[in-house]
């Protein structure tokens, strides 16, 4: 079809729609049309292609190093406030239809339901998890370029305009990083997050508006789509986004500052566990999945959705997380860290796994490979699905990371800049410059978990604690904050899921406990870490761990059937200024059951 021929059915199909729609809706006839043919998210032939952004590769920047930029925030607001508030809710490229491919049970581009098929499309406890999220966030930063264009487009001819629109040949959306060192008072849940108003700059000067970061207001007519008979709460009643509300009705209200308070609380957990993937493990699944053993990008992924969401959150329930507007940045930073791990991982990908849930176009049992279609998201317009092995070059979609060196000691360094603790003890590091010293070996520990999917409603948290711990009778919300609180995870799930499993519903996450147990080795609690008898004698007396459902109560181990602990320890061979650190093979020292020889064996 020429791209005349394409333009007139544009025409028509908009024209189409607006004849259903009342009258003042026909002022917007020309906007919807330059929308659907923006950039990364036009219709060309009888599938939408995600294609590259204009302008070529271009780095997406930490958020909060975004907003130092004013003119590239002003734009990137516009885009997010365009995107909700001007877009028709059932267009295919609305805020809602693209945040509604995660986890609603709908079709988007003609991608059909699967026989057995349920749920979002949305891979989860799989090897694609990573790969699919790549396209998904892909077609979200298009999408809001293009709604960015299209209301700077409405600007009256002159410098503001210009500017902007200069900043749209390179801005690419940006990424939250909550598990990164920050300087001391700085909010862990930035400011721009917390507040219902924020100030812009428009073509009639500056603004005070609804801020599109703060929450997403739902359409009139989404009740019917949002409404889950199987579920107590109704996710229904809200009429917008909320983050560990006050309520869980009509009212409720976000508590951002609870949220900030415990994203602190637990940002030193999530710092190590993002190092130890960085720097020690080495295979693609095991850093993908909570389907294999240890821990994964995909579970520690899971602790920042329940965190952040909380009770009655919606970024505590799997099928409508992604309508918050905080969901893609949490999800491009799992894409950012994923990325940094590939440049230092360069020859290990997605390997075959058969599925153990369903989704909505995925059947039961398939066997997915890094050749596997990453349902709904099309590669050309004639039909063809991207793949994981298709999207192994995250440049194909046109973005990169401010962070992301591909020289091994600039890497090196931002890691440890970024998420590391202390110096190992091979290393010294002054001003920037990793200097070499003596290579000792080291000795690690981590607690790994295994843990049923769908033991309690709304899935659950674990702390571990090494040390006396807190009494049972003490306030659950207070043990992160505990002295001997070591780390914690958590198991996310939603009751919507059950139905789609087709394996044991167990899956895997693990606390680091290396970090902890230095401290304790300076203030002479235990012996040197590499004395491995002594270590496991101290740890099998003074590890203790807890359950908390999402509501923050704690929850006998008995009631969680299945779940087991396992410390196991293994040799590091330190890296250098140039090379990681290499893990040895992996000991398990001891596992705790419930009701197993008082918990051990």
């Amino acid at each position: 079809m020429s791209r005349y021929l394409r333009t007139a059915a544009v025409v028509l199909a908009v024209l189409s729609s607006a004849i259903c729609k009342p009258i003042g809706s026909l002022s917007h006839l020309a906007e919807e049309l330059e929308y659907r043919q923006a950039p990364g998210v036009a219709r060309r032939g009888n599938y939408h292609a995600i294609s590259s952004p204009v302008g070529g590769v271009h780095p997406r920047l930490e958020i909060r190093d975004l907003k130092k930029d004013v003119d590239a925030w002003n734009v990137f607001v516009l885009g997010m406030k365009w995107w909700q508030e001007e877009v028709d809710p059932n267009d295919a490229f609305s805020w809602y239809k693209i945040m509604g491919i995660h986890g609603m049970q709908q079709a988007w581009d003609s991608v059909p339901q699967a026989d057995g098929g349920s749920g979002g499309y949305c891979t989860h406890s799989s090897n694609l998890f990573l790969t699919w999220h790549r396209p998904y966030c892909a077609l979200i930063e298009q999408t809001l370029l293009g709604n960015a264009r299209t209301a700077v487009s409405k600007f009256p001819n002159g410098g503001l305009k210009d500017r902007y629109s200069k900043v749209l040949e390179t801005l690419r959306v940006p990424y939250f990083d909550w598990a990164r060192n920050l300087a001391s008072g700085d909010p862990t849940l930035p400011d721009f997050f917390q507040r219902p108003k924020v100030n812009i700059v428009t073509s009639t000067g500056n603004q005070t508006v609804d801020n599109p970061l703060f929450s997403y207001k739902f359409p009139s007519n989404s009740k019917k789509d949002l409404y889950d008979p199987k579920n107590d709460l109704s996710w229904s009643e809200y009429p917008n986004t909320v983050r560990i509300p006050t309520s869980q009705d009509a009212n409720a209200a976000s508590r951002n500052d609870v949220v900030n308070s415990e994203l602190q609380k637990t940002s030193l957990n999530l710092r190590e566990r993002v190092h130890h993937i960085l720097t020690l493990e080495t295979n693609f699944s095991n850093v993908s999945s909570s389907s294999y053993d240890g821990d994964s990008l995909e579970s520690v992924h899971d602790i920042v959705h329940m965190t952040i969401g909380g009770e009655g959150g919606h970024m505590s329930n799997v099928p409508y997380s992604s309508f918050d507007p905080i969901f893609m940045f949490h999800h491009l930073n799992i894409d950012h860290i994923a990325a940094m791990w590939q440049k230092g991982h360069r020859d290990t990908w997605v390997q075959p796994q058969t599925q153990e849930y369903t989704t909505f176009a995925r059947p039961n049992n398939a066997v997915a490979d890094e050749n596997s279609e990453l349902y709904p998201f099309h590669k050309t317009a004639g039909g063809e699905f991207f793949t994981s092995q298709d999207v192994r070059d995250y440049t194909v979609f046109g973005y990169t990371y401010d962070d992301i060196s591909d020289d091994p000691a600039t890497l090196l360094q931002t890691i440890e800049n970024h998420y590391g603790d202390s110096a190992p003890s091979n290393q010294k590091r002054e001003a920037g410059i990793i200097q070499e010293v003596e290579t000792v070996m080291e000795q690690i520990y981590v607690a790994q978990i295994k843990a049923p999917k769908f033991a309690l409603s709304g899935g659950y948290f674990v702390y571990v604690f090494v040390g006396d711990a807190p009494g049972d009778d003490s306030d659950p919300t207070c043990w992160n904050s505990h002295p001997n609180f070591a780390g914690s995870t958590a198991v996310w799930s939603s009751d919507n899921m059950k139905h789609s499993t087709n394996g044991t519903g167990m899956v895997n996450t693990a606390v680091p406990l290396t970090w902890t147990l230095k401290k304790h080795v300076e203030d002479g609690k235990v012996a040197d870490l590499c004395e491995i008898d002594l270590v496991t004698e101290y740890l099998k007396t003074k590890l203790s761990w807890r359950v908390l459902s999402v509501q923050k109560h704690n929850v006998p181990l008995g009631a969680v059937p299945g779940i087991e602990l396992s410390v196991v320890t293994a040799p590091v061979t330190p890296g250098d200024a140039t090379k990681f650190p290499v893990a040895g093979q992996y000991e398990t020292v001891f596992t705790q059951r419930v009701g197993v020889d008082a918990g051990y064996c």
